[in-house]
């Protein structure tokens, strides 16, 4: 995931954002097993230089080239 955050601790928004994702997925799909929908403890850091940022734009763009869904939001700047 690239995206901006209040602050410099991503690790406590993707956190927030995993736990109200899981709890909607179960509350819409009862039979989702336990445990499938997030990978453990992933490594979310603030970008660091441009070149950090191309780097990840790269990684993300190689995932997608290998079927994995990608929603871009337009960011008002």
């Amino acid at each position: 995931m690239l995206a901006p955050f209040p602050d410099h601790n991503p690790r406590w928004w993707m956190g927030l954002g995993k736990k109200n994702a899981s709890h909607l997925a179960r509350e819409k799909f009862p039979d989702y097993p336990d445990g499938g929908l997030w990978a453990k403890r992933g490594h979310p850091e603030p970008i660091a230089d441009q070149r950090h940022f191309e780097n990840v734009l790269g990684y993300i763009a190689d995932h997608a080239k290998r079927g994995v869904a990608i929603w871009r939001a337009e960011m008002n700047a």
